[in-house]
């Protein structure tokens, strides 16, 4: 075919459906964002015409195709003889010949390169991967991402936040957008302060971890044996869970002293250390106590990879 098809993969957050849209407005192109939720039916050969329809559709309008989460329609053939697997194979064999007969601009995207069917990387005319960023892309990322005219307080410091915190662009706009709400609530008003970018990376933590450990506590935990070594992870998920569970719901200064009790406990994990530090953060930039925010970032740092799956 003549068309352009353009493969981009990495970790969430970093930026890969914001390219889609930048390559549709540099072509002065609409953004046609296929929804798969819409495509993929539990009836035979229906899936197959949603895609038929696509791509014919698009031919018309002209318009640059995105396909999002691309790895769930175009996923590896087996060969197992199933007829649900056969159907699934039919799928991407067509999706096969639509991508390469295309003569348009179609964009996927992944976060799991590895689940798509290596018969696709051949038709593509590139294949981009969104590297995590470093920390000096971090600190562009920061600079470019706060509005030119937001009014910024002398103690703001991008690089420290750069440095410290190890996020995405996905994560740095939603903390910039999240402190500039908490500066709008704060008094007057005025300025976006260290403490209120402080205080959204806290936030940040504090819902990202939690759902970390939930997780972790509901791998397995109902069959696991405490004294197995390879069960360790999960008894601690539960026991970070267990403890987070109880300082949710309660006032800023409750957690700050229930936070700080458990802290003292010597046979914590440090899975539990971490949990409680990103809460203890949360509820003392909230109490205003913004030094004391900082100090237990710094102590959710410390354990933070116990949360790496």
């Amino acid at each position: 075919g003549r068309g352009l098809s353009i493969l981009l993969f990495g970790a969430p957050g970093t930026g890969k459906s914001m390219c889609a849209q930048v390559i549709a407005h540099e072509l002065n192109l609409e953004l046609y964002r296929v929804d798969l939720s819409k495509v993929i039916d539990k009836y035979v050969g229906e899936t197959e015409k949603s895609i038929s329809m696509i791509f014919r559709e698009a031919k018309k309008c002209n318009v640059v195709l995105f396909f999002d989460e691309c790895d769930t329609l175009f996923a590896k053939r087996s060969d197992d003889g199933g007829s649900n697997q056969a159907s699934n194979n039919n799928k991407t064999a067509l999706l096969l010949q639509e991508v390469e007969a295309y003569d348009g601009v179609s964009v996927l995207a992944t976060n799991y390169k590895h689940n798509i069917d290596p018969a696709f990387f051949r038709r593509m005319k590139y294949i981009v991967e969104f590297q995590f960023p470093d920390a000096d892309t971090r600190e562009m990322l920061w600079k470019t991402t706060i509005p030119k005219g937001t009014p910024l307080g002398e103690d703001v410091d991008i690089r420290f936040l750069a440095e410290k915190f190890e996020f995405v662009g996905g994560n740095i706009k939603n903390c910039i957008l999240n402190a500039a709400f908490l500066a709008a609530a704060d008094g007057d008003g005025q300025e976006v302060c260290m403490k209120h970018y402080l205080q959204a990376v806290a936030e940040y933590y504090a819902m990202d971890e939690w759902d970390a450990a939930a997780r972790m506590a509901d791998t397995g935990i109902a069959n696991c044996d405490p004294s197995r070594e390879e069960n360790a992870v999960h008894i601690d998920g539960l026991y970070a869970a267990s403890t987070r569970m109880r300082l949710r719901g309660k006032k800023s200064l409750e957690v700050v002293k229930t936070g700080k009790a458990y802290l003292e406990k010597p046979d914590l994990s440090d899975l539990a250390k971490a949990s409680i530090c990103s809460d203890l953060a949360v509820a003392c930039g909230e109490l205003g106590e913004y030094e004391a925010c900082l100090k237990y970032l710094q102590e959710y740092l410390r354990w933070k990879t116990y949360f790496k799956e």
